[in-house]
């Protein structure tokens, strides 16, 4: 087991639903992603972008003041609702801002730029089964 989930376990318990931490996450920005669009024509994507950065930060603090797993878990779920927001409102920002001729350079260096941090969840939670 991984020394920082072994800490988390000691910590909060939850040997068993552990993993759910990271698929929390996953699961609520795959949830809220497709709408965040639409609820950004509607309310602006300044404030759109601005709310999901807030509930990001609301959801690191439950997850970091979880004294239960279940907690944590609900946590990161919310991080992954404010995620799903900010990250297509911060994409059609990058297709907004950058010239129609070199826009898919933007999006390309834009995207590159996440891309290796996407393994680093998995990676995590793989962990677990070693």
């Amino acid at each position: 087991m991984n020394l920082t989930v072994a800490y988390t376990v000691g910590d909060i318990g939850g040997e068993k639903s552990i993993a759910w931490l990271g698929m929390a996450n996953n699961l609520a920005t795959a949830a809220t992603a497709p709408f965040a669009g639409a609820i950004a024509d509607l309310f602006g994507r300044r404030y759109v972008a601005l709310v999901g950065a807030g509930v990001v930060i609301i959801g690191c603090i439950v997850t970091g003041v979880a004294q239960r797993v279940e907690i944590a878990i609900g946590g990161m779920a919310i991080v992954g609702v404010g995620a799903g927001l900010a990250e297509v409102v911060g994409a059609a920002a990058v297709v907004e801002i950058a010239p129609v001729k070199s826009r898919g350079k933007y999006m390309g260096t834009a995207f590159l730029a996440i891309l290796p941090f996407g393994a680093c969840q998995v990676y995590g939670t793989s962990l677990l089964e070693i």
